[in-house]
């Protein structure tokens, strides 16, 4: 994901850009993402899908031209896979956690039915 962002800042070193990913961290049970940030002396906002009609309205203000919308759409939907990735690895480690609690208990549990 982070390689992901340093290729578009490589690749779009114009500052400021009008908007740009970045790596947001989610809660506890969710796994990080790729989301969007409007830039551009635009005020602070909370991450953003690239089809946000929010961002979208940012870029047609900054009169970002459609090719270089057609390459960021493309980075999106790189991140967009990688954003499932670690969404299904997240999930997964929430369904062995649990798991392994499950069995933690149930070793607790024989043991007490053992020593009485």
């Amino acid at each position: 994901m982070k390689a992901l962002v340093r290729q578009f800042r490589r690749d779009y070193p114009r500052r400021p850009q009008p908007v740009y990913p970045g790596v947001h961290v989610g809660g506890r049970e969710r796994a990080p993402a790729i989301r969007w940030r409007l830039g551009g002396g635009a005020p602070r906002q909370s991450w953003l899908h690239f089809t946000s009609p929010i961002l979208q309205r940012h870029l047609e203000d900054h009169r970002v031209p459609y090719a270089t919308r057609r390459a960021w759409m493309d980075l999106d939907a790189q991140a967009q896979l990688l954003n499932m990735e670690a969404s299904m690895a997240a999930a997964e480690r929430r369904v062995l956690d649990s798991y392994v609690e499950h069995i933690d208990a149930l070793t607790e549990l024989a043991e007490t039915y053992r020593a009485s």
